[in-house]
């Protein structure tokens, strides 16, 4: 979602920090100067005020010139190469540069990057004597160092402690994000006089979003004095656009005044952040404390720390991804374990599961599980009762996502009608295999203590000089302990790739057997539809059958004699798709034709089958059209039970339904008598076509069924009535005519009239 932010100058307070516009703040910090321009000989475009201080020039002064008016000429050729040689948006390297007018500085230090289409400049007056720490000699040692860690906790530290010697600062500490975004102090170097920090936790609105946006770009943040008044540009919009100059990237870029008040409250003078980013994802920070007065460590130590912190991140994610390797390879032999244990019970995936149920609990983290495969369930582990279970599982199956698959760590404060569980199940992981099949893992309640740095939930209500109360950040950061209920121990992204492995094979093995009996399905469908029409003296007959894509479904077709000149044909569908569709159809259509050669009538056969189904199949759906021809006449007796009409094409006048009163599916109309079937009689005249269909040939999702409909009957009539081989025009007309995302059976049945 993008992000809304304030527009410039709103006032600011803990309420809206989150859409403060930091990257756009249209000043900087007032320690040095930034410029900008569009390259080497071009006029400056911005000059931020106050570069009196700093090259003896005002921004009004400045404005219009050239960088080679504002340094001497060695200078301003080291600028030009160094733009010209960046192949990225960004000089890494800080560049000694001195003023071509003596000012208060003799030598600056300057930081070059890309901010859209034009160069800013920024310069730092440079220090009179080399800062500790920017020595090759200082990066070599503090490298081998943090190599030589043979544990995370451990690279840490020796992080912390590196950055603390190269930079002075009075403490620095390693700060991790969990998945919430709140921190926790997990490594600390300071002076002996503070206390630590170490354990504590912050909440994720101490570092609001669009702020950890910025530390993803930009690796290092530094606010050299807290109490600083920040100095606008001149102008405050960039020329070029019109628009505020993006400052994502400049070092000097000013600091957010509910950050300052932040840092006031936890008596910090001064303070700079670097990154740790892992897998391209902001994973933590080293964050360092001064406080004793302003402090900034020069652009070399501080392309130091950058350097180093990138190290830290590359070590770090190394680890993380051995970790993650040893991982996945138990996951992988606890798979193979379930592969072999399941595909050797591929009719019976409960009972091929339940010896694997301990290593699959093991695999994710689970204290139980619970699985609900071919119509049972089965449990292993600390579960709770099965009322329960089947309560949780219908409230964790209305929230699977799109991938399958569904988890939580806070069952009960998510659904608080489910916290009686929280000694079972205050977690649980989802998979969904299919509709109806699914395995459940479960986690109890893991009651935790976490210390706080500072109440987080206190804010603290403040009149500005303005005479507005706002609300400022919470001014103690003393510790303060909570107790959380209601939460599991939160699900690792290990531990969900392993329940993702578990449904992939599931699915598989559930397609194998679903293509199987499909199979099974299709051969028995094709076995009992007609080899070959019969003949018709006068008609030509002609047929078609697709399959769904989803698997073979319960359509069907037939052409019966029943006497001299006379046909009897069918179409009809039993809902559903597989074997148990395909034997119900079996059923249906051999009792119809067993009827059939004792009355033909079609309500005689209808009313007759309502009885079968009513009896035999009740929980199957059943529809059917019936059509008694007199291949002489050419007079046709119609009746229909939850089917659409036949269709009638004549070449003159167009297609049309059958006007016959569509009667209630198989199986309903017992209850009502022979009185609930009516037919219709329609004659076929000479050239014309009759039409029997399933709906599988012309129902769309997004449009109503007379378009649908419609749009049959004009192809219909454009292939059906114009001679030429019926078969081959049938054919066409399923090619033209039939949704192309259609997951149902489409079954046609024409007879056209010589």
């Amino acid at each position: 979602m993008t992000q809304t932010f304030l527009p410039p100058g709103t006032p600011i307070d803990v309420t809206n920090c989150e859409r403060e516009p930091i990257h756009i703040p249209g000043s900087v910090q007032p320690h040095g100067v930034l410029v900008t321009t569009t390259g080497p000989g071009e006029p400056l475009l911005q000059v931020s005020a106050g570069s009196e201080h700093f090259v003896g020039r005002t921004a009004e002064e400045l404005l219009g010139s050239t960088l080679e008016d504002l340094l001497d000429d060695a200078s301003s050729v080291a600028v030009a190469r160094a733009m010209a040689e960046s192949s990225v948006s960004r000089v890494g390297v800080p560049l000694t540069v001195a003023p071509r007018r003596p000012g208060p500085f003799a030598q600056l230090e300057a930081l070059l990057h890309r901010s859209g289409d034009v160069w800013i400049v920024e310069l730092e007056p440079a220090p009179d004597v080399p800062q500790v720490g920017s020595s090759f000699h200082d990066v070599r040692d503090a490298v081998a160092d943090l190599s030589r860690t043979d544990t995370t906790t451990e690279l840490l530290q020796s992080a912390a402690e590196h950055v603390r010697r190269i930079t002075g600062f009075d403490r620095v500490m390693l700060y991790r994000f969990d998945r919430e975004w709140n921190g926790e102090v997990v490594a600390e170097d300071k002076v002996p006089e503070l206390d630590s920090f170490l354990g504590l936790h912050y909440p994720a609105g101490d570092i609001p979003p669009q702020a950890r946006a910025l530390y993803r770009v930009n690796w290092l943040r530094f606010i050299r004095d807290v109490d600083a008044v920040n100095v606008p540009l001149v102008p405050v919009l960039d020329p070029t656009t019109d628009a505020p100059l993006d400052l994502s990237l400049a070092a000097l870029r000013s600091v957010s005044p509910i950050h300052c008040q932040y840092l006031r409250n936890m008596g910090v003078t001064a303070s700079m952040s670097l990154s740790l980013i892992v897998e391209g994802e902001l994973a933590g920070l080293i964050a360092c404390h001064h406080y004793s007065g302003p402090f900034v460590p020069n652009a070399p130590v501080r392309a130091t720390c950058e350097f180093l912190a990138q190290n830290v991140s590359l070590m770090l994610g190394a680890r993380e991804r051995d970790e993650h390797v040893t991982r996945s390879l138990a996951t992988g032999d606890t798979l193979a374990g379930v592969v072999r244990a399941t595909r050797g019970a591929r009719d019976d995936l409960s009972a091929g599961l339940a010896p694997q149920a301990g290593a699959l609990m093991r695999m994710v983290g689970a204290d139980g599980i619970s699985w609900n495969l071919d119509g049972r369930t089965l449990t292993a582990g600390d579960v709770p009762e099965p009322d329960e279970l089947a309560r949780l599982r219908g409230w964790a199956l209305s929230r699977v996502a799109p991938d399958g698959t569904m988890h939580t760590d806070r069952v009960g404060q998510l659904e608080p009608e489910l916290a009686d569980l929280a000694d079972t199940a205050s977690g649980v992981l989802l998979v969904q295999v299919a509709e109806d099949q699914d395995v459940l893992f479960v986690r109890p309640e893991a009651v935790q203590t976490i210390d706080w740095g500072g109440n987080p939930h206190l804010k603290e209500l403040t009149t500005g000089e303005d005479g507005v109360a706002r609300l400022s950040p919470r001014g103690s950061f003393a510790l303060w302990r909570e107790t959380v209920r209601l939460r599991s121990r939160p699900w690792e992204e290990a531990e969900l790739e392993a329940a993702h492995g578990l449904r992939n094979h599931l699915v598989e093995l559930l397609f194998e057997r679903n293509r199987a009996l499909a199979g099974v399905a299709e051969t028995l469908q094709r076995s009992l539809l007609p080899e070959q029409l019969p003949a018709a003296p006068g008609w030509s007959l002609a047929a078609d059958y697709r399959p769904a894509s989803v698997g073979v479904g319960g359509d069907w077709y037939d052409a019966v004699p029943v006497g001299p000149g006379r046909m009897l044909l069918v179409v009809g569908d039993v809902a559903g798709h597989g074997l148990v569709a395909a034997g119900a159809m079996a059923q249906v259509r051999n009792a119809l034709r067993a009827y059939a050669v004792e009355d033909p009538e079609p309500v005689s056969v209808l009313t007759r089958l309502d009885h079968l189904v009513a009896v035999l199949t009740p929980d199957a759906m059943a529809t059917a059209s019936v059509v008694l021809l007199d291949l002489v006449s050419g007079e046709a007796s119609v009746a229909t039970a939850g089917h659409p009409a036949p269709m009638v094409c004549r070449g003159t006048t167009g297609c049309e339904l059958v006007p016959v009163e569509t009667g209630p599916p198989l199986g309903a109309g017992a209850l009502g008598g022979p009185q609930g079937r009516v037919s219709h009689s329609v004659v076929v005249g000479r050239g014309d076509a009759l039409l029997l269909v399933t709906d599988g040939m012309f129902e769309r999702r997004d449009e109503a069924v007379d378009v649908s409909l419609g749009n049959l009957a004009a192809e219909a009539l454009e292939l059906l009535t114009t001679g030429g081989d019926p078969q081959d025009a049938l054919n066409r007309l399923v090619e033209r005519a039939r949704p192309a995302d259609s997951d149902d059976d489409a079954t046609l049945l024409l007879a056209r009239r010589l």
